[in-house]
């Protein structure tokens, strides 16, 4: 069984990974998205408002995939098997289930 870790601790260890891995943009994005996930729910948009800015700011960023740096970022900070997952996520983004029949009606039409 793991030992509990102090969020503060666990938070400060990404902080520190940040600083060696990236720099830059990336950096920056890392913190903020850093700070949203230690934040309180009110906080969070104005972070994500954030993140937003530092993507429209970097002509390069939108050349490339917009969820690479993202990927990058899970890698260094969660570790290989999240990167996997992220990864997964990353190339099925705009594939959804989509019901057909009966089951599509809204519940108030199924009569």
């Amino acid at each position: 069984m793991m030992e509990p870790i102090d969020k503060q601790v666990y938070f400060e260890k990404l902080d520190k990974l940040i600083e060696e891995n990236f720099s830059g943009n990336e950096q920056q994005v890392a913190r903020i998205i850093l700070k949203v996930a230690n934040s309180h729910y009110y906080e969070k948009q104005i972070y994500m408002d954030n993140i937003k800015k530092s993507f429209l700011a970097q002509s390069s960023w939108r050349d490339t995939d917009f969820f690479e740096p993202f990927i990058a970022m899970v890698r260094v900070l969660l570790g290989r098997e999240y990167e996997v997952f992220f990864q997964y996520f990353v190339n099925h983004k705009y594939e959804h289930s989509y019901s057909t029949g009966y089951m599509r009606r809204p519940l108030g039409r199924r009569m």
